[in-house]
């Protein structure tokens, strides 16, 4: 009798974060990946909802990012908005260029309006 009631309470317990989790992952808007290589990173920037146009929101995050350009020598860059209203910012820096530069150049370019980024690293 105690173990089916302690089942059926683990059962909910774990339901309730399920629905959580989901819940908060939905109310994201902004995701950052970061792959790591032995000599590069690629940053790959998604916001969704985004209302600026592409070629504004484009220039100025480019344009926050050279102010980094000693380390932060861009190359293979994408900047686009995909179906459904999904920003996409995606390049490939040297390791020289730290996430806390990508995210000055995209906190200088939209501040709060889609949220904050924080790009964690993976191989």
């Amino acid at each position: 009798m105690i173990f089916a009631t302690l089942q059926k309470a683990l059962l909910l317990f774990l339901l309730v974060a399920i629905a959580f989790r989901a819940s908060a992952e939905a109310k994201k808007e902004v995701s950052c990946d970061r792959r790591n290589t032995l000599v590069a990173y690629k940053y790959k920037i998604r916001a969704r909802d985004v209302d600026e146009s592409r070629g504004d929101l484009c220039g100025k995050l480019w344009e926050n990012l050279y102010r980094f350009s000693g380390s932060c020598i861009v190359s293979a860059p994408k900047c686009e908005k995909t179906e459904g209203n999904v920003f996409v910012w995606d390049f490939w820096t040297p390791i020289g260029c730290n996430s806390g530069m990508v995210h000055s150049a995209w906190w200088e370019s939209v501040g709060v309006k889609y949220g904050d980024i924080k790009c964690n690293g993976y191989w």
